[in-house]
């Protein structure tokens, strides 16, 4: 029988016989991997698939790779049924099928590689070289939503996978390959009884003592610089947080404020355990620090705000008092001394810091008004529980009895506040007479609109439409 007749023709005739070789190529292949740490494997776990398929057209080749990718994906990424269930909250059968799912379609890198070495051969292609380049661009081409290669497999044989240097991981894969197509064309070989396949069993040889040969000569490079080199003790932190309680939308604002905080200090406590140990470079995961962004910030008139140095804010609500995150809030990291604390709306607060500049809290973050040079603020008033105006704009009212007018963020049309425009600038308001010679140390808003300022003496100061003049 003629080489070409021979390669139209299946080496295996029978069927099942074939699925179960393409079987252990998907068992062979995922148990070579870390977990199972079965790693020499990855030097021969493709020779069971290439010897099923030998003699196959394209198609029935493509099944068969399915079939061993399949095997493969299902095996190597079991673990995402605990993973959805335990972070994703998803019941076992559906974890189950999206396992099912995944492994279908990552299962298409050995299909494609399978399909296409029957295509070439075929057509006339070197087997050996065909099974080679195919299986390679298998893996290399077709996306995969969990990327793996065959290359990562021989991580514990680390002369092997210094090559990573000059071509990545794909390179290392690149000499599996070529490994596995020679094995298999050398039994293959031997079932029909031809000539033993010499030259490219020494292309292949000569690349992997190349591979070793490169790889000690690395190792024997690294370890002399590592020796010399200055010494850094690193930590790894990654909290046991679920899917959802990483960014937490699901819970209400007040859960998910509670909720992205408990994450951050999780972190921050076994950040401070890797430091008493010594560790002086810390590496969270990318999706440990998830910032609240726009915070909805809404007070009742049940509730009240406390302020203190340092910017510390607490909320007394059913007589308890719990901490508010500033940092979580969109407030400046230099915050000092909070006072004059109003919620003119119900989505937004507002407070003077250190009477310098006002601070605007909403939904959509925090605004910053700075007060004019000379001026130290008192109060940001509110209306009183019976004011049933309108207030348009803030008032800001000056240790001198200074009258600033600050306007509040506008709502858009489903009653929720905006994305905040650039602060809008304080507008002073003149009285129209001469104001008393009192300092303020607090000022209110009556039920009408009118502003009453308190002196430190304890004289009231009425702001009117009139003016200013004090009460007796």
């Amino acid at each position: 029988m003629s080489m070409a007749a021979a390669a139209a023709t299946p080496l295996v005739a029978s069927a099942p016989v074939r699925w179960l070789l393409a079987i252990a190529t998907g068992v062979a292949t995922f148990v070579a991997f870390p977990g199972w740490n079965w790693h020499p494997l990855v030097w021969v776990c493709q020779v069971p698939l290439l010897v099923a398929c030998a003699g196959l057209g394209t198609g029935a080749a493509f099944r068969l790779g399915l079939l061993a990718g399949f095997v493969t994906n299902f095996g190597g990424f079991h673990w995402i049924t605990y993973m959805l269930g335990e972070f994703g909250h998803l019941p076992a059968p559906v974890s189950w099928a999206i396992l099912a799912l995944q492994a279908l379609t990552q299962g298409l890198t050995s299909a494609v590689g399978a399909g296409l070495w029957r295509f070439l051969a075929r057509r006339g292609a070197h087997e050996g070289v065909a099974a080679w380049l195919a299986l390679w661009a298998g893996e290399a081409a077709v996306p995969m939503i969990f990327p793996w290669f065959l290359g990562n497999a021989a991580s514990p044989q680390l002369p092997v996978i210094q090559i990573a240097d000059l071509g990545g991981v794909h390179l290392v894969s690149a000499v599996l390959y070529a490994a596995n197509a020679w094995l298999a064309l050398v039994l293959i070989r031997l079932l029909r009884r031809e000539a033993f396949p010499w030259r490219m069993g020494l292309a292949v040889l000569t690349a992997v003592a190349a591979t070793v040969g490169y790889g000690q000569l690395r190792i024997t490079q690294i370890d002399a610089q590592s020796a010399t080199a200055e010494r850094l003790k690193l930590g790894l932190v990654e909290g046991n947080v679920g899917i959802w309680e990483k960014e937490a939308r699901h819970l209400s604002p007040r859960e998910r404020i509670l909720t992205l905080r408990h994450n951050l200090l999780k972190h921050q406590q076994m950040t401070a355990q890797l430091q008493a140990q010594g560790a002086e470079l810390v590496v969270w995961p990318e999706s440990s620090y998830i910032p609240f962004g726009p915070v909805p910030v809404l007070h009742s008139q049940a509730d009240a705000l406390l302020a203190g140095a340092g910017g510390a804010l607490l909320q007394l609500e059913d007589g308890k008092l719990r901490p508010l995150a500033l940092d979580r809030l969109g407030l400046p990291r230099d915050v000092g001394m909070l006072s004059a604390l109003s919620w003119p709306r119900g989505d937004v607060w507002r407070a003077l810091d250190g009477g310098k500049r006002v601070l605007t809290v909403t939904p959509a973050g925090t605004e910053i008004t700075p007060l004019p040079e000379g001026v130290v603020g008192v109060a940001v008033l509110q209306p009183p529980p019976d004011w049933r105006g309108n207030l348009p704009t803030g008032l800001v009212i000056g240790q001198h009895g200074e009258q600033f007018l600050l306007p509040l963020p506008p709502l858009d049309a489903a009653g929720a506040t905006a994305t905040p425009p650039p602060p809008s600038p304080l507008q002073r308001v003149t009285p129209a007479r001469a104001l008393p010679a009192v300092d303020l140390t607090a000022a209110a808003v009556n039920g009408e609109g009118a502003v009453v300022g308190c002196g430190r003496d304890g004289a009231l100061v009425f702001f009117g439409e009139l003016g200013a003049r004090p009460l007796k």
